[in-house]
Protein backbone atom coordinates (compact mmCIF):
# COMPACT_ATOMS: atom_id res chain seq x y z
CA UNK A 1 0.00 0.00 0.00
CA UNK A 2 1.36 3.29 -1.09
CA UNK A 3 1.36 5.90 1.43
CA UNK A 4 0.54 9.56 0.38
CA UNK A 5 1.81 12.73 1.04
CA UNK A 6 -1.25 13.80 3.37
CA UNK A 7 -0.57 10.66 5.32
CA UNK A 8 3.15 10.67 5.94
CA UNK A 9 2.09 14.23 6.91
CA UNK A 10 -0.46 13.26 9.83
CA UNK A 11 2.01 10.51 11.26
CA UNK A 12 5.68 12.33 11.28
CA UNK A 13 4.59 16.15 11.90
CA UNK A 14 5.04 16.18 15.46
CA UNK A 15 6.88 19.15 17.54
CA UNK A 16 8.74 16.79 19.57
CA UNK A 17 11.19 15.23 16.79
CA UNK A 18 11.52 19.03 15.11
CA UNK A 19 14.51 21.40 15.44
CA UNK A 20 14.09 24.68 14.28
CA UNK A 21 17.13 27.29 13.57
CA UNK A 22 16.24 31.03 12.73
CA UNK A 23 19.31 33.58 11.61
CA UNK A 24 18.13 36.99 11.01
CA UNK A 25 19.27 40.70 11.67
CA UNK A 26 16.52 41.13 13.80
CA UNK A 27 16.39 41.31 17.95
CA UNK A 28 16.31 38.01 19.86
CA UNK A 29 12.84 39.34 21.50
CA UNK A 30 11.43 40.05 17.90
CA UNK A 31 12.53 36.40 16.66
CA UNK A 32 11.11 34.92 19.46
CA UNK A 33 8.16 36.49 19.13
CA UNK A 34 7.76 35.15 15.43
CA UNK A 35 8.69 31.67 16.13
CA UNK A 36 6.45 31.61 18.90
CA UNK A 37 3.55 32.90 16.90
CA UNK A 38 4.31 30.81 14.29
CA UNK A 39 5.24 27.43 15.38
CA UNK A 40 3.75 26.81 18.83
CA UNK A 41 0.79 25.38 17.02
CA UNK A 42 2.31 22.19 15.87
CA UNK A 43 1.00 19.51 17.65
CA UNK A 44 3.21 17.49 19.79
CA UNK A 45 1.91 13.63 18.57
CA UNK A 46 4.48 11.81 20.82
CA UNK A 47 6.06 10.59 17.46
CA UNK A 48 8.62 7.61 18.33
CA UNK A 49 11.42 7.50 15.34
CA UNK A 50 12.18 4.21 14.56
CA UNK A 51 15.52 2.66 14.75
CA UNK A 52 16.89 2.84 11.40
CA UNK A 53 19.30 -0.41 11.89
CA UNK A 54 22.60 -0.83 12.08
CA UNK A 55 25.13 0.23 10.72
CA UNK A 56 23.65 4.25 11.28
CA UNK A 57 22.69 5.86 8.14
CA UNK A 58 24.86 9.02 9.37
CA UNK A 59 27.61 8.16 11.84
CA UNK A 60 28.32 10.35 14.56
CA UNK A 61 32.00 11.09 12.94
CA UNK A 62 29.58 12.54 10.43
CA UNK A 63 27.23 14.58 12.22
CA UNK A 64 28.61 18.22 12.56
Amino acid sequence: MRQSLLDFHKKWYSSNIMTLSVYSRHDIELLEKWVTEKFSAVENKEVVVPDLGSPAPFPKENLG
